[in-house]
């Protein structure tokens, strides 16, 4: 049946609920009331929660809704009426029928639970997106209800992404709150098994993905290093312990082959420096601070008998090195420092020589010392202990393998004396994790996830090689190669999915913002899981307001099992709610009370109140679902295109 047309000349706008101003496009279907007519063919007509003076063409009564559908939109909005009239009293399942009809879709079964769904939730309407939802309904997998694929869609359409397969599971899965561990440890399994994949992009690909799920393979190989390199210079190491560890550093790569136990020492330190260190000592004229590597290659320098003038210039630059490292400790510095102008107080050769050889190995002592006792601090160039070993070791630019290579070199090792240092090295990383050693893993984490990888190849400005090892380019990588095994390019597409799915999950809706985050979490053996949701807002200037947020977690953890943690932020009064069914829980936690609200009092907020609930309180409360806000956009505004 043909329907005349009604014409809006936009005479005024009016929006109810403090709405956002209603946007149409051509071809879009939206259902609208007849509210009031008047003189001139004028009426009032009500769009979801937001009502437009329209003139009319032809006679309409009112009280009565229609289905219209956008004709035009310059210069003015045009809408044509394509359906009968329809009361309010009518059933949702005949508007679906009068919707269908109106579009020229057969009523099948599923067209009628979308029609009915969409109009049930207020989502935009179109023949085209009708026809795309029904597609996807079509090939759903087998553990995928009707109803949570509906979900699914209305996400897609809250977050106006296409209405297509890959971005139908992209949110599926980001839209888990479970499994991500278990999918990386299966697709690590299956990459060992593929004989199809080359050996280079294996090996690089197995890498990352046991740093991911391992996140603290580097922190204890780096505590390793230290162990073994204070073990090679003690007197009290034995010489078949001594060795072993040897042996297992030159293995790794972290020592040259032609090292030897009396003369270990000067052959890494006799080593080119990195390719980030100092090429001119003497004649360095910068105001950064120096590296560790080209301290010794100061010394180095001195050892050669430089004029005076040189000299003095190169203890004044080791001196200033020494106490810019923030890493090294009072005593170290005091220590070195005064090693340092020993060397200038003496004119014998031999005797300049053995201060400044002792000053290479108290160097030596100080990051070992430091890579030990401080795994997870860095210093004011973000350069860490470990690193700064390394960079003594010359072997900086292999960083992230030598210390993965080590941990695993030493967890398989023969050797009882290297199997009890990494019992001990575990050990201690178990009693010092804190929240700041959280901290550091959970930003190498994201890094080593590849979560801001399509932000980096925007910016003209990064490099892509340093992103070239994360997980998302090599899932990239490894996609586009044709030549993979079925089960690999299965999990790879799942893991990219899940992945994607957390980014389309994040939104910026104005002033407004939302994360969402999934991370697979295993410390020392005990894995666990985490979904992150962070609520907030910019302020005026453009920066995170920090006085408002809402941060939700939802954790799977080894010993509690299911927690969920909602902290809300209001003008810095932080009140945090945890939905827990281990009864004792609030009595093991009341003795931290006291320090999360010191903590937290440092950083100029006031803990209001720390409750403790069950698992069954979430189902009593709307307001606990990690993805709730995802759906904001359509409650603020019945229908955005």
């Amino acid at each position: 049946m043909n329907y005349p047309s009604l014409n809006s000349v936009q005479l005024g706008q009016t929006m109810v609920n403090n709405q956002q101003p209603l946007t149409l496009k051509q071809g879009q279907v939206i259902h609208g009331t007849i509210k009031q007519l008047f003189p001139n063919q004028m009426a009032e007509i009500q769009i979801g929660g937001q009502k437009l003076i329209a003139k009319l063409e032809i006679p309409l009564q009112a009280g009565n809704a229609h289905y219209f559908q956008v004709s035009g939109t310059e210069p003015d909005l045009q809408l044509k009426v394509i359906s009968n009239p329809m009361s309010s009293a009518m059933p949702l399942t005949q508007q679906a029928d009068q919707l269908l009809n109106a579009l020229g879709l057969n009523q099948t079964t599923s067209l009628k639970e979308l029609a009915s769904f969409f109009l049930q939730n207020n989502l935009p309407l179109s023949k085209e997106l009708f026809l795309q939802a029904e597609e996807l309904l079509k090939n759903l997998p087998d553990n995928l209800g009707t109803k949570e694929a509906l979900q699914i869609i209305q996400k897609l359409i809250a977050h106006k992404l296409p209405i297509q397969q890959g971005t139908f599971q992209a949110v599926l899965e980001g839209n888990m709150k479970t499994g991500f561990a278990d999918l990386l440890k299966n697709f690590q399994q299956v990459v060992k098994t593929d004989e199809t994949i080359s050996m280079g992009m294996k090996n690089q690909l197995l890498n990352q993905l046991e740093q991911i799920n391992n996140p603290l393979l580097k922190e204890t190989g780096g505590i390793l290093l230290g162990k073994m390199v204070e073990a090679l210079s003690s007197e009290q190491t034995l010489p078949e312990n001594k060795a072993a560890i040897l042996q297992a550093l030159k293995d790794v790569g972290v020592i040259p082959q032609t090292a030897r136990l009396s003369n270990w020492q000067q052959e890494i330190l006799q080593q080119p420096a990195s390719s980030g260190a100092t090429s001119d000592p003497i004649n360095n004229k910068t105001e950064q601070p120096i590296e560790l590597r080209t301290i010794v290659k100061l010394l180095q320098a001195l050892e050669q008998q430089p004029t005076t003038q040189d000299k003095g210039q190169l203890i004044g630059q080791i001196q200033t090195a020494i106490e810019k490292n923030t890493l090294l400790t009072t005593e170290q510095k005091s220590n070195l420092i005064q090693l340092a102008q020993q060397s200038t107080s003496t004119k014998d050769i031999a005797q300049t020589k053995a201060v400044i050889t002792q000053l290479q190995e108290q160097l030596l002592k100080a990051a070992s010392e430091n890579a030990i006792v401080k795994p997870f601090e860095v210093d004011d160039k973000g350069i860490s202990a470990k690193h700064q070993l390394l960079q003594l070791l010359g072997q900086e630019d292999n960083s992230e393998r030598l210390f993965n290579h080590l941990t695993k070199y030493t967890l398989e090792s023969k050797s009882t004396h290297l199997r009890g240092m990494l019992q001990e090295t575990e050990n201690q990383l178990a009693n010092n994790l804190n929240g700041k050693a959280i901290q550091a893993t959970i930003k190498d984490l994201f890094k080593g996830l590849g979560l801001s990888y399509e932000a980096k190849l925007a910016d003209a400005s990064s490099d892509i090689r340093q992103f070239a090892e994360q997980l998302k380019p090599q899932l990239i990588g490894l996609l586009q190669n044709g030549v993979i095994s079925d089960a690999t390019k299965d999990l790879a597409k799942q893991v990219s999915a899940r992945l994607d799915g957390m980014q389309y999950l994040s939104t910026e809706l104005g002033p407004e913002q939302q994360l969402i985050m999934q991370l697979p979490l295993n410390f020392l053996g005990r894995q666990s899981e985490a979904t992150l949701q962070w609520s907030g807002r910019k302020s005026a200037d453009g920066k995170i307001d920090a006085d408002f947020a809402r941060i939700l977690f939802y954790l799977q953890l080894h010993s509690l099992k299911e927690t969920v943690v909602d902290m809300q932020v209001q003008s810095r009064i932080v009140t945090i709610n945890i939905y827990n069914d281990n009864e004792g829980l609030k009595n093991l936690a009341a003795p931290l009370k006291a320090l999360l609200k010191e903590n937290l009092a440092r950083h100029d907020y006031q803990l209001s109140g720390l409750i403790f609930k069950d698992q069954q309180e979430i189902a009593k409360s709307n307001s606990i679902n990690l993805f709730q806000s995802s759906n904001a956009e359509q409650r603020r505004v019945d229908f955005k295109i």
